[in-house]
């Protein structure tokens, strides 16, 4: 039982990882097309699971509400480059300053999963019916056996 949790929580991250991905390769893609890109993959999604039009409708706002979150984070983090740049070219690196600057990192990072990810996988849970979420764990694991970069479990 734990393991099809897991592997529904894998779909259901799968699902808002690829707008993940996607937003992270919005740089090139200057917003309109990677949101297209988003839309259709999570609609494409929506009618493999039979998903209803009040479903679809509460699954995509909570997309477009991850989405605009992702965004400004994307957006917070927009001088990192800079700063590793910066790191790069200086005379003398401080690990002590890196080691900061990673553990902030992963701070942040777990606070996207607490305060985006997690509630919108909840609320797409939430959205769907037990057979829809156990069709969307059967996609997840013939789409990328073992899950997302895992051995099967």
């Amino acid at each position: 039982m734990k393991w099809k949790r897991i592997a529904l929580a894998l779909g259901i991250v799968g699902v808002l990882g690829g707008a993940t991905a996607a937003l992270a390769a919005a740089n090139g893609h200057h917003g309109r097309n990677f949101q297209k890109m988003i839309s259709a993959r999570v609609n494409h999604v929506l009618d493999e699971i039979d998903a209803t039009p009040e479903q679809r409708q509460a699954i995509n706002q909570v997309k477009d509400d991850a989405v605009a979150k992702l965004q400004q984070k994307r957006q917070q983090h927009a001088n990192e480059h800079a700063y590793w740049m910066k790191v790069l070219t200086a005379d003398q690196v401080d690990v002590n300053a890196l080691n900061a600057a990673a553990d902030q990192r992963a701070q942040d990072m777990a606070a996207t999963a607490k305060e985006i990810i997690i509630p919108a996988l909840v609320k797409v849970h939430d959205a769907l019916t037990p057979a829809q979420r156990q069709k969307l764990a059967g996609m997840v694991k013939s789409h990328q056996q073992g899950g997302f970069g895992g051995p099967e479990q």
